[in-house]
């Protein structure tokens, strides 16, 4: 979620409005960006329960796996983009 102006971006928090946005997430997996999306959903129903999330195929990967991703940036997109 990002937006200059906070009004209009806390109004695309609440409605479920967001990106994966290339420069930021090109080198982040397709199951972390499914897992993640799933727990954004709006509508309770249709959002993943903790349950569900610890048994998508992200949490499945390796530990060693995991730590050897290099998320310094991402991190640093993220950064840019705060107000």
């Amino acid at each position: 979620f990002a937006d200059d102006n906070q009004e209009a971006m806390f109004a695309r928090v609440k409605a479920g409005d967001f990106e994966f946005y290339d420069e930021e997430w090109s080198h982040i997996s397709q199951d972390a960006k499914d897992l993640i999306a799933g727990l954004l959903q709006v509508n309770p129903d249709e959002r993943l329960s903790a349950a569900a999330a610890l048994e998508s195929p992200w949490f499945a990967q390796t530990e060693m796996m995991l730590s050897e991703r290099n998320l310094s940036q991402t991190v640093a997109e993220i950064k840019k983009r705060r107000p």
